[in-house]
């Protein structure tokens, strides 16, 4: 298969590209390249919360019907809940607005219910290298001083992965997750040049020289695994666009019988 299309856009950028497609029910990669760079995470870190979030409510230890009071001092920018005026929120209907609309209250709310260390531990016991919650949405000093997210496309795709084959094997909480990445709400890269009746169950994440977006792609009852992260274009909708044809280029790919 000639990915010629693709590496001409990749060597085109002045930007750190990372790319990944692959067929979820096959070992084989597509195309893959640069998967291992860390890079800062945006709201791709949220992947990993809503996997703890999870696996806190196979344990028992959570349960997704608790009904949690948001408090004034929790509420940051960019977020419907900070918006709303309703304060008492589901844990499983908060973990939905952390990935459909990334939002920052829902966020770091989990943040404080689960545990950053707690979150990390996780990380590192399931083996995910490149990646680390370091503080929460919103913390700019945190920020400034060193203290950021970070995650690599190779991690991503290795819980991603893993989140599909156990949805395969009849999991309630992958299916869970799943569908709610199904709902996602932003279709301003790898979904950009796509047709709205395309299955795309994402996650997207945005900051200052950062445009990431990940998820499964359906087509012709294939599900593919497709990701673009992106570091380093400070023009926000020169990403976007770069991110939106990579992912044209595979649909037409696999639309053409490549």
């Amino acid at each position: 298969m000639n990915h010629k299309h693709v590496e001409d856009i990749i060597q085109k950028q002045n930007a750190e590209v990372s790319v990944i497609f692959r067929d979820t029910n096959q070992t084989q990669i597509i195309f893959e390249h640069n998967t291992h760079v860390q890079m800062r995470s945006a709201s791709i870190i949220k992947l990993f919360i809503l996997a703890v979030c999870a696996k806190a409510f196979d344990d028992g230890a959570l349960s997704p019907d608790k009904i949690l009071d948001i408090s004034p001092d929790a509420l940051v920018s960019f977020s419907l809940i900070t918006d709303l005026k309703t304060r008492n929120w589901r844990i499983d209907d908060l973990a939905t607005l952390m990935i459909i609309l990334s939002d920052n209250t829902a966020t770091n709310v989990l943040i404080d219910l689960l545990g950053l260390d707690q979150i990390n531990t996780y990380i590192t016991d399931h083996g995910y290298k490149n990646t680390k919650l370091n503080r929460k949405m919103m913390d700019f000093e945190s920020a400034k001083k060193g203290f950021d997210n970070y995650t690599s496309l190779h991690d991503v795709g290795k819980l991603l992965l893993k989140m599909y084959s156990d949805a395969e094997r009849g999991s309630k909480s992958a299916l869970w997750m799943l569908d709610v990445l199904s709902k996602q709400k932003d279709k301003c890269m790898l979904a950009r040049f796509l047709p709205e009746t395309v299955e795309f169950a994402h996650k997207t994440g945005l900051n200052d020289g950062v445009q990431h977006d990940v998820g499964f792609l359906k087509l012709h009852n294939k599900t593919y695994l497709l990701g673009v992260f992106m570091e380093g274009e400070p023009n926000e909708i020169k990403g976007f666009e770069c991110i939106g044809s990579i992912g044209k280029t595979f649909y037409m790919e696999v639309q053409n019988g490549l």
